[in-house]
């Protein structure tokens, strides 16, 4: 199927003009057609959106269906076509067609390898390991223990620890490739994977450098601020993660060996933001309640945090040199709706859970009970963030409308910034934009 583009809407203000708009067919693809979308499959609580590093293909995976959905891009338009039958998605027991694959139940997180070789999948109890076919966007599951990693092995998986019953919420692979990071929430656990440069196989580090905890467990490190870890980062220089902690209230920062790929918890304050400091002695932050997702500024200057008991999103400042974050003073710091905790006032920000980040700084907000994607410009003169439009579906009044974002809870952006895709979790669609100005 052919997603085309038709604008739907432009925003006007003093300082800038932000166009949003919505592929032609309504610009959504969405389980059974519903929410006025084009019909798709595989849909059921789509949670997780990525595109790909060549730009050819975007994967969505989707929770109920425990599958993966295979997309073409379409030249420069970014509209979005799914093979028919088995090569257009993979799912757990097959269904509607899909391709049969293991380790998929509960499938939300997708990752690529910076060359675009391998796809991983964090699913309920683990990570399902795929090739790339990167000519056709075609995936196929690695043979044996190598196509999945799982706590206690099942399927014919290889083994992993920190895994079992807790959601991979959140998977990275760092830029050379060479190690693959999961944030698994109710664990409470970020694991690292050492990654076969040639296969995409993954094998779990040995010992602590394998596994860091919120808890104590056996093997593992100990960590601070990662009561259910969600988002994963890199600095620009791979030098420094950041991972964020719905259940803590927190950001946690952590140094990176370049070489191994182990993590090491910056010490003190410096090792978490949390807030109002938290009972694991942090830098304390505002309006940082459940921080879902977050994003680097291009110059790596900046985190920008969605927090989604907040209905904020929160803006830090990075010290390059050391890794550290602050947040912005006074309102610079964070923009929430109805503006408490000393924030700027915002629109559709209701369970912010994602943010993604353009090539020109503009900064997009999803947020999930608002049913709606807001949108930010950088204020030169704070570094703080200005609400410059929305669009949304049965949102809040002042927002553009759109098709398929109820429930919005990931956001990818193309390379070139020009494209927009949201993944929404409760109209079990995935919605194509365009935007400019």
């Amino acid at each position: 199927m052919l997603v085309v583009f038709a604008p739907v809407v432009v925003f006007s203000c003093a300082a800038t003009t932000v166009a949003l708009l919505q592929a032609g067919g309504r610009g959504c693809l969405s389980e059974g057609g519903l929410q006025g979308c084009t019909a798709g499959r595989a849909l059921n609580r789509a949670s997780w959106v990525t595109v790909t590093p060549d730009g050819r293909n975007v994967y969505v995976g989707a929770e109920n269906s425990g599958a993966v959905n295979i997309y073409d891009r379409v030249g420069g338009s970014g509209g979005l076509i799914q093979h028919g039958g088995a090569e257009g998605c993979l799912a757990e027991n097959g269904i509607e067609g899909c391709g049969v694959a293991r380790g998929l139940v509960g499938a939300r997180p997708v990752a690529v390898s910076p060359q675009g070789g391998s796809v991983y999948v964090g699913a309920h109890d683990g990570i399902a390991v795929f090739f790339r076919d990167r000519a056709s966007g075609g995936l196929f599951q690695l043979p044996g223990a190598a196509g999945c990693v799982q706590d206690t092995a099942v399927e014919g998986c290889g083994a992993g620890r920190g895994l079992a019953n807790g959601s991979v919420r959140g998977l990275a692979v760092s830029a050379d490739g060479r190690t693959v990071y999961a944030a698994v929430r109710f664990t409470s656990v970020v694991a690292v994977f050492a990654r076969d440069p040639e296969s995409g196989a993954l094998r779990q580090l040995p010992g602590p450098a394998g596994c860091i905890s919120e808890r104590r467990r056996p093997h593992c490190a100990l960590g601070r601020g990662l009561r259910g870890p969600r988002g994963i980062v890199f600095s620009p220089d791979q030098r420094f993660v950041y991972i964020s902690a719905e259940d803590g209230n927190a950001v946690a920062v952590f140094t990176r060996d370049r070489r191994t790929g182990a993590l090491t918890q910056l010490r003190g304050r410096s090792g978490c933001v949390q807030q109002r400091g938290g009972p694991d002695g942090c830098t304390p932050a505002r309006a940082f309640l459940s921080p879902h997702q977050l994003a680097l500024s291009p110059s790596g200057q900046y985190a920008y945090v969605a927090s989604a008991h907040s209905a904020a999103v929160d803006v830090l400042r990075r010290d390059p040199a050391n890794g550290t974050l602050h947040q912005l003073a006074r309102r610079a710091g964070c923009v929430e709706v109805g503006g408490g905790e000393g924030c700027a006032a915002g629109l559709a920000l209701a369970s912010a859970e994602s943010v993604a980040v353009a090539p020109s700084g503009t900064v997009y907000v999803a947020g999930n009970l608002s049913n709606a994607v807001a949108v930010f410009d950088v204020d030169p003169r704070t570094a703080g963030l200005r609400e410059r439009a929305c669009i949304a579906t049965h949102g809040p009044s002042g927002c553009a409308r759109a098709f398929g974002l109820i429930g919005v809870h990931s956001l990818a952006l193309s390379a070139n910034g020009r494209t927009l895709y949201a993944a929404s979790e409760r109209s079990n669609a995935v919605v194509v934009l365009t935007v400019g100005g």
